[in-house]
């Protein structure tokens, strides 16, 4: 995904992973679970996986000329993945 100039507090919603098969994970409103490192998570995925985040939602997503997550599977350790597209919320 191509590196955008978005505010600060907006967030996408849903995000989809170029994983085969590929997955789509969505926001989710509280995290009271645990998490590998102590970090936290946002969002969900189909495939059971959650990407993860040292606190702030924002910072789920590292922007660059592709973005990357950090997902982690079944709580494990988790690996920097690609970004296949994220939607966000109209107003």
């Amino acid at each position: 995904m191509p590196a955008q100039s978005r505010s600060a507090h907006l967030v996408p919603r849903i995000v989809q992973r170029p994983i085969t098969p590929r997955s789509t994970c969505t926001t989710i409103s509280h995290d009271h679970d645990q998490h590998w490192d102590g970090m936290f998570s946002w969002y969900r995925c189909d495939d059971g996986s959650e990407l993860l985040t040292t606190e702030d939602i924002a910072d789920t997503f590292e922007h660059g000329e592709t973005w990357t997550v950090q997902r982690s599977t079944d709580k494990g350790e988790p690996e920097s993945t690609a970004v296949l597209s994220a939607v966000y919320a109209g107003r």
